[in-house]
């Protein structure tokens, strides 16, 4: 529930021009989302993933903005730009607390050796500078923690990357509340898009999360965590929350 789904709804106006798909490569490849990501790390984005580019190169040739969210891991994304020109990232940071809380309590039955946290979550602490000692002392928990500090981190590491194209960062709960600051995004797409107070209402109540019946606030989150959660938190995650005026309960 982080946004990427929601935002590729909210961007797809085709009659405008503008298609946004969402995890449009697994479409195109017979591997899950996990086993992709191996075969990714291991050996890069070779021709196996071919038909999804033709497709995404097609659409551009037919449209005059072409997006596909939470298709690719970060870190693969400067080598999606050499199949592909990437014009310009839309980039999603969402409150820590109830990131790390989703992505922990979902997750309950993935084991620690799994190749998530051995391998993949690994290349970024590396990316990072390899802080907090040895990863091998890490729990699941901080394991958590760390993804969602390092997926903040990205934005200025694709920047690094990648020349000529535009990082833009949005904090999840500000599109969802300010109509004015989704209809600049959209925009941004197309300029001749238009859409009224009313429709810019209806496109943030498309946000699954408010179907959600409990209550899911970061502080009531916070108030069930244990002690030591919160400590591991707030030494990996505290920096980057206020980084993004997150505020820590």
């Amino acid at each position: 529930h982080c946004g990427t789904q929601w935002i590729s709804s909210v961007l797809h106006r085709p009659n405008d021009g503008v298609v946004c798909y969402h995890e449009e490569k697994l479409k195109w490849i017979p591997l899950n989302w996990k086993d992709s990501l191996k075969y990714e790390l291991e050996k890069g984005i070779d021709s196996f993933f071919n038909d999804y580019f033709s497709f995404i190169n097609s659409e551009m040739r037919e449209n005059s903005a072409v997006g596909d969210s939470n298709s690719w891991t970060m870190i693969m994304i400067p080598d999606v730009a050499t199949k592909q020109k990437v014009h310009q990232i839309i980039y999603l940071v969402r409150n820590g607390i109830q990131a790390v809380h989703s992505s922990f309590y979902h997750n309950p039955d993935l084991p620690y050796s799994d190749f998530l946290f051995t391998k993949f979550f690994r290349q970024y602490w590396e990316i990072i500078g390899c802080p907090w000692n040895d990863w091998n002392k890490y729990t699941k928990w901080a394991s958590w923690c760390l993804w969602w500090r390092v997926n903040q981190d990205m934005p200025h590491w694709l920047t690094n990357q990648l020349d000529n194209t535009e990082t833009i960062v949005y904090r999840f709960e500000d599109l969802l509340e300010d109509t004015y600051l989704l209809s600049e995004l959209i925009k941004k797409l197309s300029p001749f898009i238009k859409l009224s107070h009313e429709d810019l209402k209806k496109l943030q109540r498309r946000d699954v999360n408010r179907n959600i019946q409990a209550d899911r606030t970061p502080s009531m989150l916070w108030a069930k965590w244990s002690e030591e959660q919160r400590n591991i938190f707030k030494q990996i995650c505290s920096t980057t929350m206020e980084k993004y005026s997150y505020e820590i309960p």
